[in-house]
This record gives C-alpha cells, structure tokens and sequence, in this order.
C-alpha cells in the first residue's frame, strides 16, 4: 500500500483518521 507508507512516512496532520491509517497499515504490512 504506497498510500499507506505516504501517509505513514509523510504525515501531515495527527487525527483519529492519520491513527486508524496508522493501525491499519500496520496490519497489512507488518
């Protein structure tokens, strides 16, 4: 998931949804 790891390399603002993205990612490339 590039979009993920942009999200996760690059965040921008620190919010519930930036988390769930976050946890998300997590679980899908562990």
């Amino acid at each position: 998931m590039p979009g993920a790891r942009a999200r996760l390399l690059a965040p921008r603002v620190v919010t519930a949804d930036g988390l769930a993205t976050a946890a998300i990612a997590e679980r899908l490339e562990p």
